[in-house]
C-alpha cells in the first residue's frame, strides 16, 4: 500500500511539472531573445552616417567652388594687369619712337641750316666765275654744288618755290618791292629757302612785284 501511494505522488508531481522536452523550445526562444544586443544609446546608425557624409560632400563642393571662383578672379585680375602694362609699354614705344624721329629731324634741320651759308657762297662763286668764262674752276664749283644738291635731296630737304610764284609769308621773306608784270608775285630771289619734313629750315629772301599804284 505504501509503495502504491508513493508511485501515485510521483506521478502527480510528474504531471504537474510536465515533460521537460515540451518546455525546451520556450527556453531556447527566451535565450535567443535575450542574446540579441540592443542598440546602444547615442551610437550613430547607418542613416545618420549617410546624412553626415552628404553634408561633408556638400561642404567640400562649396569649398571647391569658392576656390575656383577666387582662382578665376585672380586670373581676370592678372589678365587685366597684363593688358594695362602692355598698353602702357606700347604707348611708351610710340612716344619714344616719335621722340627719336623728331630728334633726328631736328638734327637734320640744324645740320643743313649750318651748311646753307657755304652752299650760298659756292653759288655766288659759280655765278661770278661763270661771268668770267668757262674753265676748270667753274666746272669744279658746279660739280660741288651738284653733289651738295644731291645730298640734300637724299635727306629729303626741298628747295622752297619762289621765283614767279605768289608771295607766301609762310615760306617767303620779302626784302624789297619792285615793279613787275604780276603784282604780288616774286620777281627776284636773293637767297634760296629750304624745308624739311614740312618745316621751314630757312625762309627764301625775295623781291615782290609792287602794285601799279605804288
Amino acid at each position: 500500500m505504501a509503495d502504491g501511494a508513493e508511485r501515485g505522488e510521483a506521478a502527480a508531481r510528474a504531471g504537474a511539472e510536465g515533460d521537460p522536452r515540451e518546455r525546451e523550445p520556450l527556453d531556447i526562444e527566451f535565450e535567443a531573445s535575450a542574446a540579441e544586443p540592443e542598440p546602444a544609446r547615442g551610437e550613430p546608425s547607418e542613416d545618420t552616417d549617410g546624412a553626415d557624409a552628404a553634408t561633408d560632400g556638400r561642404a567640400a563642393a562649396l569649398e571647391l567652388a569658392g576656390l575656383l571662383e577666387r582662382a578665376e578672379a585672380e586670373r581676370d585680375k592678372s589678365q587685366s594687369q597684363y593688358r594695362y602694362l602692355y598698353a602702357e609699354f606700347d604707348t611708351y614705344k610710340r612716344r619714344n619712337a616719335a621722340a627719336r624721329a623728331e630728334s633726328r629731324e631736328e638734327g637734320v634741320r640744324e645740320a643743313v641750316g649750318a651748311l646753307l651759308p657755304a652752299i650760298d657762297s659756292l653759288e655766288l662763286a659759280a655765278a661770278y666765275v661763270g661771268e668770267a668764262g668757262e674753265g676748270a674752276l667753274s666746272e669744279g664749283i658746279r660739280k660741288v654744288l651738284k653733289t651738295a644738291a644731291d645730298a640734300l635731296g637724299r635727306l629729303g630737304v626741298e628747295e622752297l618755290p619762289a621765283l614767279d610764284t605768289p608771295f607766301d609769308p609762310e615760306i617767303h621773306e620779302s626784302v624789297r618791292r619792285m615793279p613787275g608784270e604780276t603784282p604780288g608775285n616774286v620777281v627776284e630771289v636773293y637767297r634760296k629757302g629750304y624745308r624739311y619734313k614740312g618745316r621751314v629750315i630757312r625762309y627764301a629772301q625775295v623781291a615782290v612785284a609792287a602794285d601799279e599804284d605804288e
